[in-house]
């Protein structure tokens, strides 16, 4: 894979993490939904842990080289 790819995955899974956390503050604050509200009582959740798993893996690729 090429650095830059990987850079994205990484920015990728900041972003996801960024997300995930605005929606689960959210769901227990529901006046300050900062960025978007979200549908369903999982989804900060989910996306928070996407972003976890997305980040991991580009710090793998980028340590292994």
């Amino acid at each position: 894979m090429s650095k830059i790819y990987t850079w994205k995955i990484v920015l990728a899974g900041l972003l996801g993490i960024a997300i995930g956390l605005d929606w689960t503050i959210g769901n227990f604050k529901a006046n300050h939904q900062y960025f978007m509200a979200p549908v369903g009582k999982w989804q900060g959740p989910v996306v928070l842990l996407l972003g976890l798993v997305a980040l991991t893996i580009g710090v793998r690729i980028l340590r292994a080289r």
